[in-house]
């Protein structure tokens, strides 16, 4: 578990220090697996597989996400702006 603590500038009047756990790390870039240079049967193999990590991600994101709103955490999910955010630790 990643726990960050940071200034948020929502606009230059309005700063708030806040407390957060990282559930997804902002990014620019796309992290990928190149399959340019395989051939079909590995191509296939490839996907076959990822489809199924893929869909077992899924469901547990799905649990986690019904964890939290069950255990009253629902309304406290938010996305900061990397921009707007300073003295991260």
């Amino acid at each position: 578990m990643n726990k960050i603590q940071f200034q948020y500038n929502k606009t230059p009047e309005d700063t708030t220090h806040r407390e957060a756990i990282v559930l997804s790390k902002p990014n620019s870039n796309y992290f990928t697996v190149d399959m340019t240079e395989l051939d079909n049967d590995q191509r296939q193999r490839l996907e076959k597989g990822l489809d199924e990590y893929d869909t077992k991600l899924k469901e547990l994101f799905s649990l986690r996400a019904e964890w939290l709103r069950n255990s009253g955490f629902g309304s406290n999910f938010r996305n900061f702006s990397k921009d707007k955010m300073s003295s991260v630790v």
